[in-house]
């Protein structure tokens, strides 16, 4: 039994009739009833009473006319589902994001989403940026949000966005005076640093900037996590190089003041398989926006 068998049935049970039936079908009358004739045959009964003056249908047949508009509609829905996911207006996307991310890209780039595609599903990863690479060859994600840049291992990058260097001050600090700072005032300065940086593309960044401008200072303690660095600082321990995004989410007995002649960017960017599909497309595009 196939779809069109229930359609062909469909349309000969709500017309009673074979002739209108294979007109609406547009289709000639034998191959018709030669369908129904199959259809009766697979479930082995009858599903019409046929005279010369009428057609009906038996108990069987109007049982059946019930499951197959359902069988019919399901087929219909899931064929509308299915052109919807092609044209990347729907379906499920999982992503892999850096922590980073969840400062300020993440929940700006959500919000476009749910607007623009309300039946797209996401689901999230938490993810430090080189383990995007074999997440997304493996499958496990469809989209990276890293911070850049990482070995990509055969997949894509596509920088979104730059970020500037900070520093984040001790309240209480003499630097915390000045409105804006210059890598040269960071001489030993004593510093707080991340242990084992994940965003190690960044960290780099960070420290051939020092190096640059000949910045040599004691490290008084380190943190496994960019809240815990915050912490280091409100407590008095150090300062700290961050993202103009850390900068955001603020810490009581910190300030954060821009590093006017840091050069080198901090690029946030998404990470994707080399063929993505239409909707990863489509959500790439949106994150771009």
């Amino acid at each position: 039994m196939e779809l069109r068998h229930l359609r062909y049935f469909e349309a000969v049970a709500e017309e009673l009739h074979f002739g209108r039936a294979a007109q609406r079908l547009h289709i000639s009358q034998p191959p018709l009833s030669a369908q129904i004739k199959d259809l009766e045959h697979a479930l082995g009964v009858e599903l019409f009473v046929r005279t010369h003056h009428k057609v009906e249908l038996t108990d069987a047949g109007r049982l059946l006319l019930v499951r197959a508009r359902d069988v019919l509609r399901r087929a219909g829905a899931l064929a509308s589902e299915a052109a919807s996911v092609a044209r990347g207006a729907s379906g499920l996307v999982s992503v892999g994001y850096t922590t980073t991310a969840a400062y300020q890209f993440l929940p700006r780039w959500l919000e476009v989403v749910k607007k623009s595609l309300p039946d797209v599903a996401i689901r999230l990863e938490e993810l430090a940026s080189p383990a995007q690479p074999m997440a997304l060859n493996e499958q496990r994600i469809d989209i990276g949000l890293a911070c850049l840049p990482v070995p990509t291992h055969g997949t894509v990058a596509r920088p979104l966005v730059e970020e500037r260097m900070m520093l984040a001050i001790p309240a209480r600090h003499p630097l915390a005076k000045r409105r804006a700072l210059r890598l040269v005032n960071l001489r030993e300065v004593t510093q707080v640093v991340l242990r084992d940086s994940p965003e190690q593309g960044w960290a780099q960044a960070c420290a051939a900037e020092l190096t640059r401008a000949k910045v040599v200072a004691p490290v008084a303690a380190e943190a496994d996590t960019k809240l815990a660095l915050l912490g280091l600082v409100a407590a008095q321990l150090g300062v700290a190089v961050v993202s103009s995004s850390l900068a955001t989410l603020g810490r009581p007995g910190v300030v954060f003041r821009a590093i006017t002649d840091a050069k080198s960017p901090l690029v946030f960017g998404a990470l994707h398989r080399a063929k993505p599909s239409a909707l990863v497309s489509r959500l790439l595009e949106l994150a771009a926006l």
